[in-house]
């Protein structure tokens, strides 16, 4: 499964989230920064704190420090897009987080795979 987010955005900021078994990638998601920061920006504060991938996005560290950035905790991560998720409207924004939450579920449940981020 590869799916485009980003082409018509071409020149903005791009990320690619991939579900990598290995040193192969096994499914990419290419997304406009666009569409992926109206996904971050409704995941919840977790006792008053960022917490997860949120905490990454709002403090401008893992993805941002490393690429491609390994997701150090996929089920958490699916626990926190579910709820931006269901709280997105209709639209590519939704159609991408739901898009990254397969590579999630299929990462949380095969100790053999990881999810990854990159900024470009």
């Amino acid at each position: 499964m590869n799916q485009d987010y980003y082409t018509g955005y071409e020149g903005y900021p791009e990320l690619r989230v991939s579900l990598r078994r290995g040193s192969e990638v096994a499914a990419a998601i290419r997304v406009w920064s666009g569409y992926f920061n109206q996904l971050m920006d409704l995941l919840p504060k977790c006792e008053g704190k960022w917490t997860g991938i949120a905490k990454h996005y709002h403090l401008d560290t893992g993805w941002y420090d490393a690429s491609p950035w390994v997701d150090p905790n996929a089920g958490d991560s699916v626990c926190q897009l579910r709820y931006a998720v269901a709280r997105c409207p209709d639209g590519p924004p939704r159609e991408f987080g739901e898009a990254w939450l397969r590579l999630l579920d299929e990462a949380a449940n095969d100790p053999d795979s990881v999810v990854t981020i990159e900024y470009d």
